[in-house]
């Protein structure tokens, strides 16, 4: 377990980031915390195992959706991976 990962609930970044949880945003952010730095594709594949079926376009929604509202982050080599957002944002 990284530092702070035990601190990290899902459920809770959705709802203060105003998002319904549901089960490909909950597994999108599995994934992202699972495997940080993955490219959409892979953060796909590993929310295919969870869930068994997923457009690869509702990833891509989830993606943006949470690295719009900080709770996931992009970086210049390419991935995701999430962000902690804690009361003072």
């Amino acid at each position: 377990m990284r530092d702070g990962e035990h601190d990290f609930d899902p459920r809770a970044q959705l709802r203060a980031v105003g998002l319904r949880i549901t089960a490909p945003r909950l597994a999108v952010l599995d994934a992202v915390t699972a495997q940080p730095h993955s490219d959409a594709d892979s953060v796909a594949a590993l929310v295919r195992q969870q869930l068994g079926s997923v457009s690869t376009q509702a990833v891509y929604d989830v993606l943006k959706a949470c690295v719009e509202r900080r709770i996931a982050a992009t970086h210049r080599a390419g991935g995701f991976t999430r962000t902690v957002r804690d009361e003072n944002w």
